[in-house]
């Protein structure tokens, strides 16, 4: 476990390292300074995944091993796509650290592991189909470029800690008042809160997501309250102030499961928690609403089911959300794309011609993937890139998938409507969770199997054109 963990912690470092370059690009402050960042000691790939295949051959292990890992996958994942998308990030960053480059290749090797030996393993690891990787909050907000994960466990961790010793504050003053005067005191608990949680968003975070959380509108869980308040500040906070969560010492906090006595501090005596921008601010935010919604009675305002985890409305309101309040941060070239995007979309073509595509579905359809239809099938070949609900690869085909999909691109006619490869591959990769670092990788003209020689002559046969070197 310590290795998983260890592994993971040096993995988020390096995450939030690309992502406070991006944040100095996007905010024009790129390439001013050289951060002091440290990487810790170095960590063997090998020595550490046979540390962990030795917990896999275990009768039982954790549910928090299977958890670990699933972060620990999404995280390495992130850094070869952040670095796929952000070029110029990269090659700065190659620059100005030396160990950037080793990490890189330390980030895809882990993630190849966990992919080939476990996910995909035909070994059969119940437990993480018991606990999918879709379950994690990674997963849920994987395409977000300003989140820095480890500063959402030190906000989750720190606002559950000091709500605890909020709520026992509050028990000892409740043991000394009559019944009646019980219910009173509660209910101006809540009102200075609710009051509390209006003055301390306003011109900081968005008011209404507190407020949704409390009345248990299935929109919006504890989870994603935690995740949308704190990525809205370190969207907005600039670059020097976002530079101090990218280097804070996170493990002194989550290595050790750090609780801190709130008997005998406050919150405001962490100075390192001080320094962090909005931090405290969104600390009583959310320890407000969570008072607010354990002493308020169930109102569901638009179901009566379970909150959901990642509803798609969700998104669609933070979409209006960012529609009604970032109007003023668009820039020129942003309108100019997405009227580009809106004319692709209006002329949407196959990206391949039809006779084509029905060779390649004929040839393909139930070997790399689950049966769909032949309508299915095109639908998911235009230059709009729709996403296909009932497409889903088979196990151990994902490689050839990505070979398929490289000479699909190389031949096909729509390319003209594209800027470059990446605007259409992307999206299409993220729209079944599959990795853009991973499809540039690929390996399979190396491989020498008969089966995988068979393979690539039937691709070719169909999609002749080849720059894949």
């Amino acid at each position: 476990m310590d290795t998983v963990k260890n592994m993971l912690l040096l993995q988020e470092s390096y995450n939030a390292l690309i992502r406070y370059y991006i944040k100095a690009d996007k905010g024009n402050v790129f390439g001013e300074k050289k951060i002091n960042f440290s990487f810790g000691d170095s960590v063997s790939l090998d020595a550490s995944c046979g540390e962990v295949r030795q917990i896999l051959q275990q009768a039982e292990y954790p549910r928090d091993f299977v958890y670990l890992i699933n972060r620990l996958f999404l995280v390495c994942e992130s850094i070869s796509d952040l670095f796929a998308i952000h070029g110029n990030v990269e090659r700065k960053m190659y620059n100005d650290y030396s160990q950037a480059r080793p990490l890189e290749r330390l980030s895809f090797g882990i993630y190849e592991f966990i992919r080939d030996e476990i996910i995909e393993s035909d070994t059969g690891y119940q437990e993480f189909d018991g606990y999918p990787i879709s379950e994690t909050m990674e997963f849920f907000f994987k395409n977000d470029e300003s989140i820095i994960w480890s500063a959402y466990y030190l906000l989750q961790n720190t606002t559950e800690a000091y709500l605890e010793q909020e709520k026992r504050d509050i028990e000892h003053q409740l043991s000394f008042k009559s019944e009646p005067d019980k219910e009173k005191f509660i209910q101006q608990q809540k009102e200075t809160r609710v009051e509390e949680i209006i003055n301390l968003s306003n011109g900081f975070c968005d008011k209404n997501l507190p407020f949704m959380y409390i009345r248990n509108n299935p929109i919006i869980t504890q989870n994603n309250l935690f995740y949308c308040l704190l990525s809205e500040v370190l969207e907005s906070i600039p670059t020097e102030e976002y530079e101090k969560y990218a280097m804070f010492d996170y493990p002194k906090y989550l290595q050790k499961k750090f609780r801190w006595n709130f008997a005998c501090l406050s919150l405001d005596s962490f100075t390192d928690l001080n320094q962090l921008s909005g931090f405290n601010k969104l600390v009583r935010i959310l320890t407000n609403a969570s008072f607010i919604k354990e002493h308020t009675e169930a109102i569901n305002v638009e179901s009566t089911s379970e909150p959901i985890e990642n509803p798609e409305e969700l998104e669609e309101y933070l979409d209006r959300r960012d529609k009604e309040l970032d109007k003023r941060d668009e820039e020129p070239k942003e309108k100019v794309k997405k009227l580009v995007e809106k004319e692709r979309k209006q002329k949407a073509e196959y990206i391949l011609s039809i006779p084509i595509l029905d060779l390649i579905y004929q040839e393909f359809n139930d070997e790399l993937w689950n049966n769909i239809t032949q309508m299915e099938f095109l639908e998911m070949l235009t230059t709009d890139i729709k996403k296909q609900s009932n497409f889903k690869l088979k196990q151990k085909q994902t490689t050839r998938f990505y070979y398929l999909l490289k000479k699909i691109w190389i031949n096909s006619s729509s390319k003209s409507l594209f800027d470059t490869e990446k605007e259409w591959v992307i999206p299409f990769l993220q729209n079944y969770n599959l990795s853009y670092s991973a499809y540039t990788n690929q390996s399979i003209k190396n491989e020498g199997g008969v089966k995988h020689r068979s393979f690539t002559r039937s691709v070719d046969k169909i999609l002749p054109k080849d720059d894949i070197e």
